[in-house]
């Protein structure tokens, strides 16, 4: 909260939102959504993107960086754990479970 506040313009954040936690889906658990409403309520620049599609990050990181207001910058990533692994992509305890050495 602070950040928006003080008007720290050099301040880029990256949230990871893969839509899951240890105990299930982040919607059953705590849901923090609608997220870039909540961070602008704060002060702060907000985008949303693929957190799996590196020209989309890149992109957000040229506009963040491009940006004269002073204010920080927040990058949303909606990203899908253990992308381009599919026994992993589909197991809902990836987010807590170390790979096992067969796997």
């Amino acid at each position: 909260m602070s950040a928006g506040h003080w008007g720290l313009g050099n301040l880029i954040c990256i949230v990871d939102v893969n839509r899951m936690q240890a105990d299930g889906p982040s919607t059953g658990v705590m849901n923090s959504e609608p997220l870039v409403p909540k961070w602008e309520a704060f002060g702060w620049h907000a985008q949303r993107v693929d957190g799996n599609d590196i020209d989309a990050l890149v992109r957000a990181f040229d506009t963040a960086r491009s940006l004269t207001e002073k204010k920080p910058r927040v990058i949303i990533c909606d990203t899908k754990m253990a992308k381009g692994v599919p026994f992993l992509e589909s197991r809902d305890k990836s987010h807590f479970l170390r790979v096992e050495k067969d796997e």
